[in-house]
């Protein structure tokens, strides 16, 4: 199965690559940062890029994936408190 991983990156995004890897699924990272060291290595392709950008939907158009597994949010409650617009557009951009 193909499936493409939104937020590939992060904690949860990155331990759902794993299992799908582990299982022997074909994983497809997006994220706006490189992935960790210990996920470097786990996704057969990583888009640099916002998930919502014409870059990533393309990249995600092209991989015609089977299955998205959405996990791209932000933890960090300091700048979200600061400045809530970006959380609010991912949050609600998704649904």
């Amino acid at each position: 199965m193909k499936v493409v991983v939104t937020g590939s990156s992060g904690y949860i995004g990155g331990q759902i690559c794993l299992q799908l890897k582990d299982a022997g699924h074909e994983v497809h990272g997006i994220d706006f940062v490189s992935p960790p060291r210990h996920l470097s290595d786990v996704c057969d392709s990583v888009t640099l890029a916002d998930y919502a950008s014409t870059h990533a939907l393309g990249r995600l158009v092209g991989l015609q994936p089977d299955a998205v597994v959405h996990c791209a949010a932000t933890s960090l409650v300091g700048p979200v408190s600061k400045i809530p617009a970006p959380t609010t557009t991912t949050m609600w951009s998704s649904l």
